[in-house]
């Protein structure tokens, strides 16, 4: 009976080894224990390799009392000593872990994460007017460069924001409107593009010299009737050239119960590395219905109408 026990135990020891040596990490000094070289504790005869071998080692200490005692585990220390120190280990880890739970607490209060989602977005793959869009006047079509062009004086618009899934505006996120827009070539320099962020309507003219770009900001009605002129022909700093498409963004926020408007104009094709920005700050805001829309003053040409809620920085 003796023997079988024995065995079971020799047995029972081996496969101990085999599960340490596939899972168990291999800790410099271990955890909490003493150590006295630079053995590692899943060696415990020290030969540097995690192996049968230092299952071997432990039965042989166990039962016959030879060898040295296994690594971490020296002469002196007490089955009490040790549950002592796991005791102390596990409560670290509570603790830690609470603190840990009140940092996230704090970040998801102070900082709600906002999924960035499109509202709208239209890019005109089709070769018929899209039906996402009101059209103001007949001039629109969709030409063969799959861009929303007009050679009048014509204005397109979305849904309210309302009806595009929003109501209110987060804590944490703007609203960026965005579109790419340009005029042709033989356009007059007196035809303008618009970005409509809402009320608010951010106009450029491609190929105008004086002043260069004439960037203006405006608020209108949605008949296009002007309300207020916020700044006029401002110098760009370059004349967007006529005849390719310029990207325009507006990021909308809302701060302590004022509106912030972040626009950035940057030309397109050649003129790739040219950006005006311009910034405005209402104190009395009114986004309107929130659409985003376009028109041209004149002729013009389009792509990309889109409008997204977005995380902040």
């Amino acid at each position: 009976m003796k023997r079988f026990i024995v065995l079971v135990l020799i047995v029972n020891a081996l496969l101990l080894g085999v599960r340490a040596w596939q899972e168990l990490p291999v800790a410099q000094g271990g955890v909490g224990l003493p150590a006295t070289d630079d053995r590692f504790c899943a060696d415990p005869n020290g030969d540097g390799v995690v192996d049968m071998a230092d299952a071997l080692t432990i039965l042989n200490f166990l039962f016959t009392g030879q060898g040295s005692p296994p690594y971490c585990i020296t002469e002196g220390t007490s089955i009490d000593e040790l549950t002592a120190q796991i005791v102390q280990l596990d409560a670290a880890l509570v603790a830690s872990q609470a603190t840990l739970g009140d940092c996230q607490s704090q970040l998801d209060a102070c900082c709600p994460e906002v999924d960035e989602s499109i509202l709208f977005h239209e890019s005109f793959d089709e070769p018929e007017l899209p039906c996402s869009l009101t059209y103001i006047s007949n001039g629109w079509d969709v030409d063969g460069s799959g861009q929303l062009s007009t050679a009048t004086t014509a204005g397109a618009y979305s849904e309210p924001l309302s009806s595009l899934g929003l109501s209110v505006l987060p804590e944490g996120a703007g609203l960026l409107y965005s579109a790419d827009m340009g005029k042709p070539v033989e356009a007059s320099t007196s035809d303008a593009v618009v970005l409509i962020v809402g009320t608010y309507w951010v106009i450029f003219h491609p190929g105008a010299l004086a002043p260069p770009g004439a960037f203006r900001l405006e608020v209108r009605d949605l008949n296009g009737a002007l309300v207020e002129r916020i700044v006029g022909n401002q110098d760009m700093g370059f004349s967007p050239i006529q005849g390719q498409l310029h990207h325009v963004e507006a990021l909308v926020t809302l701060q302590g119960g004022e509106l912030s408007l972040e626009i950035a104009i940057t030309g397109m094709g050649t003129d790739c590395n040219k950006t005006y920005t311009y910034s405005y700050i209402d104190p009395e805001p009114d986004l309107g219905e929130g659409r985003i829309g376009v028109q041209s003053g004149g002729s013009g040409f389009f792509d990309n109408i889109d409008l997204r809620l977005v995380n902040l920085p």
